[in-house]
């Protein structure tokens, strides 16, 4: 369904708890965030799959009509580090930084996606997000299997982080936050994951019967009482 001019005004006007100008704009401010948030994600969520189905930064800023450069700045995680990388412990940066881009090598992708960041947690078993995984009686060739079931191997080339991945490892800090926690661990990437990013991980992992809460009840018992190794 197309989205009118004429169906937004009628939409303002119907939310505002008057028709005063002041409040008008307000809720018509409101209104362009919820408007523009929603077409960022649905423009991420395609640059995600066609990504996934092997086409070059090239070829998606063509179809964008921008260039390359501009389409990897806005939809690629490789140009900074994520909101509060310095929080992050030595196994968390090991895990965004090379594990999750080697599992994507080994996958022959030319991407990395939240599957990537998934299947990496095994690469760091002491931490936490590994033991969480065992516990939960998931493995990582459990998860190699659903995302080959998934996604062709065998694409050229070595890009950076898909918008959904990027969003999950910024969106790490925050929950570590939540939980009380001054750093940023693999658990906190693992609940990311999980929390409303969407993408492939989460998509196995709920088909394995992982929820969110059980992963968080985990990492709040792992935790208690732990003194955390940077």
């Amino acid at each position: 369904m197309t989205t009118t001019l004429s169906s937004l005004i009628e939409d303002v006007e119907a939310r505002a708890p008057s028709h005063e100008p002041l409040d008008l704009l307000a809720v018509a401010a409101s209104t362009v965030d919820e408007v523009t948030n929603t077409a960022d994600a649905l423009l991420s969520h395609f640059v995600d799959r066609t990504r996934r189905a092997g086409h070059s930064w090239t070829e998606i800023g063509t179809a964008l009509g921008v260039s390359k450069q501009a389409v990897q700045k806005r939809f690629s995680g490789e140009h900074h580090d994520p909101r509060g990388w310095e929080r992050f412990t030595d196994r968390a940066r090991n895990v965004v930084s090379t594990h999750a881009g080697a599992v994507s090598a080994e996958l022959g992708h030319n991407f990395v996606g939240t599957e990537h960041l998934l299947a990496a947690m095994w690469a760091e078993p002491e931490g936490v997000a590994a033991k969480v995984l065992t516990a939960a009686n998931v493995t990582r060739d459990d998860v190699i299997a659903a995302i080959d079931a998934r996604v062709e191997r065998g694409h050229r080339g070595r890009g950076g982080f898909t918008p959904r991945a990027w969003i999950a490892i910024e969106n790490s800090a925050k929950i570590a936050i939540e939980l009380g926690h001054d750093y940023v661990g693999t658990e906190h990437l693992l609940l990311s994951l999980m929390t409303g990013v969407g993408g492939l991980a989460e998509e196995i992992l709920t088909e394995r019967g992982v929820t969110v809460d059980a992963i968080r009840a985990f990492v709040v018992k792992e935790l208690s009482g732990f003194e955390k190794k940077r």
